[in-house]
């Protein structure tokens, strides 16, 4: 299964991030940060061998419910409590 997600990314450091989207395998992420990014909250997605993130314009809390809402298992995904 490819979820598709849309992302943040900077071409130019005068410039707006431009939105593209991308389509990862849910089972290639190796971890997700919440961060901030030109003052919006992102999710910094990691994927196999990725030395810099797909940043994704939501929370990370909002990232698991998008990707639950794609799919249907007996076990979603949770966040864990910090």
């Amino acid at each position: 299964m490819i979820i598709p997600l849309t992302i943040l990314e900077r071409q130019s450091a005068s410039e707006p991030p431009v939105v593209k989207k991308v389509g990862i395998n849910p089972e290639s992420v190796a971890r997700m940060e919440e961060d901030e990014y030109d003052g919006q909250l992102v999710c910094n997605v990691y994927c196999d061998g990725m030395s810099a993130p797909y940043r994704v314009p939501s929370g990370i809390n909002v990232l698991i419910e998008l990707v639950n809402a794609s799919i249907e298992e007996e076990e979603p995904c949770q966040s864990t409590p910090e």
